[in-house]
């Protein structure tokens, strides 16, 4: 059992790289600037990949959203160029919570013909840890979630209020930052992406780990919860992941209610 949403669902850790057909780690892309360096994800819903790629030019390490297809498919090709045009438009804003987008790369423009690539979006490298290696030994207590969400929860308030919407919903595109704090490290919303599809993000993010507390082997504790006043066994991870999603939700309901539109 799993709360991932399927297309959103996260590798297990003995996933080691990308799907066969993919790209793969030391290639080359946007004309041969950038060498990919580590894989990080998909997102099936924009067939996109997520990578940490060295700039050749600049020396540095990015992170990569690689939108890919044929060039040639009118259909694919306006709706990577709808979130090519969003993820410009985020360009400009600047919060601790959200990598910075240096680049956006289009074919003709930083990609050529013979790159199966609609759009890349270039961003700031964010080092730490990936979010799936933080939740994946259980959940986390309800404080420790909610210290970890403020800063990106900030910034996804903070772009709405700018009329931008970032793409928090995939879990691979967070990270968690050596301080100990979530950043949205893959911007570049769907082109069918609204703020409420951020505002849930921030839900999946979080609670989405509980999959596989509530996937466990059942060992049971007695709750009265029957009218005539006898007790029922009810499996023990069952039982304490909903305190932990209860306390949770309080921490970021406000949020939640402020943010959505």
């Amino acid at each position: 059992m799993s709360t991932w949403p399927t297309e959103m669902a996260p590798p297990g850790r003995e996933t080691a790289g990308p799907p066969s057909h993919a790209l793969l780690p030391g290639g080359m892309v946007g004309d041969g600037r950038y060498r990919l360096l580590h894989y990080s994800g998909t997102d099936a819903r924009c067939n996109a990949q997520l990578w940490r790629a060295r700039d050749g030019q600049l020396g540095r390490d990015v992170a990569l959203t690689v939108l890919l297809g044929n060039q040639a498919d009118a259909r694919a090709a306006a709706r990577v160029r709808r979130t090519v045009e969003r993820a410009m438009h985020a360009a400009s804003y600047a919060h601790p919570g959200v990598s910075r987008i240096l680049d956006v790369l289009s074919p003709g423009n930083g990609i050529t013909p013979r790159e199966q690539i609609l759009g890349i979006i270039v961003a700031e490298w964010t080092n730490g840890t990936d979010l799936i290696d933080l939740i994946a030994d259980g959940p986390l207590p309800a404080a420790t979630a909610s210290r970890l969400l403020e800063p990106l929860a900030a910034g996804v308030e903070g772009a709405h209020h700018a009329g931008l919407v970032l793409g928090t919903e995939h879990p691979q595109r967070i990270r968690v930052t050596p301080e100990g704090q979530l950043r949205l490290a893959f911007p570049g919303p769907r082109a069918e992406a609204t703020s409420r599809d951020d505002v849930k993000g921030i839900f999946f993010t979080v609670l989405g780990h509980y999959g596989a507390l509530l996937s466990r082997e059942p060992t049971h504790i007695s709750v009265a919860s029957r009218d005539d006043g006898q007790t029922d066994l009810v499996p023990r991870h069952f039982y304490y992941a909903k305190i932990h999603m209860m306390r949770l939700f309080e921490a970021i309901w406000e949020f939640c209610l402020t943010s959505m539109p």
